[in-house]
């Protein structure tokens, strides 16, 4: 769903872009604790989050671009603290 989303970017189509990129971000973000290491969830958890970034700031909308700035540096953060620690964010 993101790169379909990433897609309809590039086609201008920003509200079913928007709609797929946010759900496909739900998405991995509630299922990560079920996908196999092989996917790399918060690989995929922090692509879909800089793909938002970026889209919103393409968009001219820097208030949500700020937000998911935010939103990126939280997950990094916590991601990071969850390694240290041995253990999956």
């Amino acid at each position: 769903m993101n790169l379909v989303g990433t897609s309809l970017v590039g086609q201008r189509n920003c509200a079913d872009a928007e709609l797929l990129l946010l759900q496909s971000l739900a998405g991995l973000q509630q299922h990560q604790a079920s996908f196999s290491p092989q996917i790399k969830p918060p690989h995929r958890i922090t692509e879909s989050l800089e793909r938002l970034v970026q889209r919103y700031d393409a968009w001219g909308k820097p208030a949500q671009a700020a937000e998911w700035k935010q939103k990126l540096a939280a997950f990094q953060q916590a991601n990071k603290a969850a390694e240290k620690r041995g253990a999956k964010p």
